[in-house]
């Protein structure tokens, strides 16, 4: 069966119901003349924002009894509204045990059945050390992530290889365990099935991945079956391992090419991207927009979710890590070069990602930790005080506010630095001399606290059920709607 590459609008775009018959012309007419006049226009799409989730990079940091590790997936997709897709990071090989893939997803998973534990200890052993597992709390986690609206996408980054040869087999594999297949094994169970894959090759080897995605593809196809592709490669352009321009990668097979619709490198681990580095950091983004906008891809660029020195646990530079005080100054050189490539959005710029989130609800929210320990999973709390940081105040939400306000046109330092007793502000829209590179006249907000104490975790749910969700924008807190609100009155 022939696959024909997928056709998608460059923007998310909402779908109204059909305008009832029995409606005046007349009336229609008034309708559409007064849009026109009052130069009301859509409201920008929603910035994509990627959690990783599944390694739990926090456990590296701090021990299971402290609370600081990874939350639940549910927790993740219920208190995080600004998170629009999620990664489950990730299938670690594809012919394990009984030659089926095999996952890791840290401790969130538990053994099949008992007789693939006597497998695992009587037979041979995978090359990898992983297995396919059985993961109900996960399962659990995407069904409340699907319901908000989050596309989760199965991250593949195998520790192995895998010849062309066996990437039909290896697409039949993943097709039946995770999406429109049967199998008895099905980690997340018959009722759940992901969104898409996310390919995120880190070997040596890449002859099978043209094959896997086309089989894959032509599957999803015969049983009409919405998959998205995105590829994440190293920042470096052109990838070693998914192309363009070297032959035989996924990104140079002109069959293969067609059927990746998405972009989202990783801007770590390299001088020539990290975000450390403004002038090269906005040279390789640069690259990376030119090609996606050229073949109709969409793009985002991967950040570490942590800093001050703990880049290295997150597969990262120090460097790399963007405090939430450049995102909040809009006018900073790493938020004018994702501006740069957003292009008011006509350019490819589809939003950021964070390898991992794991640290989303206790990061400090504005500067980094500075101090660190040598001893692997020591007791850092001990020394560096975790502050106590609402749902409001979660980096994700700092970051979705942000973009949300680049994609809006706004330049400026947008908030105030530190949250008010733990919790981002609501924004009215001011014109002050902003701070940080905006100039006179630039954008800016007066904050307005939402609470006069630092919530409970319990609290902080329900404050960014209403502080951050509210009217259903999902990504976009209070104070971007504000500001939106503020930009329609003026054009009236």
């Amino acid at each position: 069966m022939a696959i024909l590459a997928p056709s998608r609008p460059r923007r998310p775009y909402s779908v109204h119901a059909p305008i009832r018959p029995l409606l005046s012309p007349f009336l229609l007419l008034a309708v559409i003349l007064l849009a026109t006049t009052t130069g009301v226009s859509a409201a920008p799409p929603s910035p994509r924002l990627i959690a990783y989730w599944g390694q739990d990079k926090a456990a590296s940091l701090y021990s299971p009894s402290s609370g600081l590790t990874e939350p639940s997936l549910a927790d993740l997709c219920t208190n995080a509204p600004g998170v629009t897709h999620v990664h489950l990071a990730s299938l670690r090989d594809f012919y394990s045990l009984g030659n089926l893939p095999a996952i890791d997803f840290s401790t969130h998973c538990t053994w099949p059945t008992d007789a693939a534990v006597d497998a695992w200890r009587s037979g041979p052993q995978p090359t990898s050390g992983f297995a396919l597992l059985r993961c109900p709390a996960v399962a659990d986690g995407i069904k409340a992530c699907q319901r908000a609206g989050k596309k989760v996408y199965l991250t593949i980054s195998p520790m192995t290889s895998l010849p062309m040869n066996q990437a039909a087999t290896a697409a039949q594999n993943v097709w039946n365990l995770f999406f429109g297949g049967t199998h008895s094994l099905r980690p997340f169970g018959s009722t759940v099935s992901l969104d898409g894959i996310d390919l995120a090759m880190r070997t040596n080897d890449y002859d099978g991945y043209p094959v896997f995605v086309m089989a894959l593809k032509q599957l999803a196809a015969a049983a009409n079956y919405p998959l998205g592709v995105t590829v994440s490669p190293r920042c470096d352009f052109p990838d070693a391992m998914i192309g363009p321009t070297y032959p035989g990668r996924l990104l140079t097979n002109i069959s293969s090419e067609p059927l990746v619709d998405h972009i989202n490198y990783f801007a770590t681990s390299s001088p020539s991207c990290s975000a450390g580095s403004p002038t090269t950091f906005e040279s390789t983004l640069a690259q990376w927009t030119t090609y996606t906008n050229t073949t109709g891809k969409a793009l985002s660029v991967t950040f570490p979710g942590l800093g001050g020195g703990y880049e290295a646990y997150f597969e990262a530079m120090t460097g790399d890590f963007i405090p939430a005080s450049t995102w909040l100054n809009l006018s900073s050189p790493v938020m004018t070069a994702l501006a740069s490539a957003y292009a008011g959005g006509s350019g490819p710029l589809a939003g950021v990602a964070f390898y991992d989130l794991s640290t989303d609800t206790w990061g400090p929210p504005c500067t980094s930790v500075t101090t660190r320990s040598r001893e692997r999973r020591a007791p850092i709390a001990r020394t560096v005080p975790v502050p106590s940081v609402s749902a409001a105040s979660r980096y994700s939400a700092i970051v979705a506010h942000a973009l949300a306000r680049v994609w809006n046109g706004d330049s400026g330092v947008v908030a105030t630095c530190e949250p008010r007793n733990g919790v981002l502000p609501t924004s009215t829209t001011t014109t002050t001399a902003a701070a940080g590179g905006g100039g006179a006249g630039a954008t800016s907000t007066r904050a307005s606290s939402l609470g006069t104490a630092t919530p409970t975790r319990t609290q902080a749910a329900a404050l960014n059920n209403t502080a951050v969700h509210e009217g259903g924008l999902d990504g976009v807190v209070v104070a971007a709607v504000v500001g939106m609100v503020a930009l329609v009155q003026g054009a009236m």
